[in-house]
């Protein structure tokens, strides 16, 4: 299919998705970048770094022809921003919402299936709840309770603090298995009544957390994201498995990834 008449006389689909491929990656790739305003019809173009967004909303209004949307051109071309070449290699574009809100949810909800194994294992062998429960990896680390807990809070402040709004408090008061479920389906609802617009408007946002009574910085919401919420989160949720796992429950690596 060629599309001379829309976006270069002349030029292939191919041509054309190769061209903006190359400009969505960043990576030395000026000769090419310059070759878009005549590629698509429009009189100004930037050098495009490899530092920008690469989510489809990162992409204004310098690479669009007249009279047409960015949409427009991405639907003629068939490109999907959310792979580009770097260096020759594909690679994916996640965004902010991408990274964060679907990994958090499915984990969450794997840590639930953990605890329902807990649950099971401690009726069936005449263990109180609380013997797991109060468990600890070592003594200066939180118990079951508390890891899971953090794990729920680390996922509602993740979304709260990319979409700029103030997390819900949640006293910890759990005292059994059903209650930590309970705590960790309401902070499920929490997260996933966020939108993709919300989530990845964190972007260019500067956040702040406290660390150790401290201030830190983030320039922005993926550097938050990646630094801290992520390493944060599956911190907790890793010490709540090997908890689990320590006090003699049928667990394994396919119940903490799928929840089976």
């Amino acid at each position: 299919m060629t599309l001379g008449p829309i976006l270069g006389q002349g030029r292939s689909a191919r041509k054309v998705h190769k061209l903006i491929v190359a400009a969505v990656g960043g990576a030395e790739i000026t000769t090419h970048v310059q070759k878009l305003p005549a590629l698509l019809g429009h009189r100004r173009c930037r050098t495009l770094s490899c530092h920008e967004s690469l989510h489809a909303s990162a992409r204004p209004t310098h690479l669009r022809p007249a009279g047409r949307s960015q949409s427009d051109i991405l639907s003629i071309v068939g490109l999907t921003l959310r792979s580009y070449r770097h260096n020759g290699v594909t690679r994916l574009a996640f965004s902010l919402y991408d990274a964060s809100i679907p990994m958090m949810v499915r984990m969450l909800q794997n840590l639930t299936v953990i605890l329902d194994k807990a649950g099971a294992h401690a009726e069936a062998n005449a263990i109180a709840p609380a013997v797991i429960l109060e468990a600890r990896l070592a003594p200066d680390m939180f118990n079951l309770t508390r890891q899971v807990q953090s794990a729920a809070d680390a996922a509602k402040a993740c979304a709260a603090r990319l979409s700029g709004s103030t997390p819900p408090s949640h006293p910890d008061t759990e005292t059994s298995f059903d209650e930590l479920k309970v705590r960790i389906c309401t902070v499920l609802a929490y997260v996933q009544s966020f939108t993709e617009a919300q989530i990845n408007a964190g972007e260019t946002r500067s956040i702040t957390i406290p660390t150790r009574g401290e201030p830190h910085v983030f320039k922005c919401g993926g550097d938050y994201l990646m630094q801290f919420a992520i390493p944060n989160f599956f911190f907790h949720v890793t010490a709540a498995y090997a908890l689990v796992r320590q006090q003699g429950v049928e667990i394994g690596k396919m119940t903490y990834l799928a929840g089976v």
